[in-house]
């Protein structure tokens, strides 16, 4: 199980929708997490894995952390719907929230801290090497003449939450898709090498 990058739902690993590639089609079903009465899940939970084999879910308003044998570790009520759950660097589990920011976890299920980056309808982010995080988000509505407008940022975050730097994109005519695929781009490259991308 620690090796697997597929999450089993409903104990069919075909049903995976965490990785690109198929699950195995051999294999032995060890074990079956159903939660308690009060932990509702949604149609597409998020997962996220350490080392150990420890899994960490997100559904609906809940993070549940459940062990390679299957026990539940620890759940929390997060009063929020996490988008994107994963592993910093440093270990600790990140999930955006809409309208609150980039939520962070340490593996014990305690909040370590939120980046409040503006108020944001979306959100993706990003680590480089440093351990520095890269966030993006953006808004986008249409008036009455259905004209779709953007409005975005990026910012840079160093390993202790503190802001390196912030560009808005307001001026860029470009879609949301683009904006969070050039997060993506700089992941693994320094800040400054970064900034200097976006103001080209």
């Amino acid at each position: 199980m620690a090796e697997a990058s597929w999450l089993m739902q409903d104990a069919d690993p075909q049903a995976s929708r965490q990785a690109t590639a198929r699950g195995p089609t051999k294999g032995t079903l060890r074990w079956t997490w159903r939660p308690r009465r009060e932990v509702v899940l949604v149609d597409e939970p998020l997962v996220a894995a350490d080392n150990d084999g420890v899994l960490f879910g997100g559904s609906g308003e809940w993070l549940v952390a459940i062990d390679a044998e299957g026990r539940e570790l620890w759940k929390r009520h997060i009063k929020q719907y996490p988008t994107d759950l994963r592993r910093t660097p440093s270990g600790d589990l990140m999930f955006f929230a809409n309208f609150v920011g980039f939520l962070r976890f340490d593996t014990d299920g305690n909040q370590v801290s939120v980046l409040k980056d503006e108020t944001s309808s979306s959100g993706v982010f990003a680590f480089d090497r440093a351990t520095n995080v890269y966030t993006f988000g953006a808004f986008t509505w249409t008036s009455e003449d259905d004209a779709a407008e953007h409005w975005g940022w990026i910012t840079a975050w160093d390993s202790r939450d503190r802001q390196l730097w912030h560009r808005d994109l307001t001026a860029r005519s470009v879609s949301d898709q683009n904006w969070s695929s050039s997060v993506w781009r700089w992941a693994g490259t320094p800040g400054s090498r970064a900034r200097r991308a976006w103001q080209t």
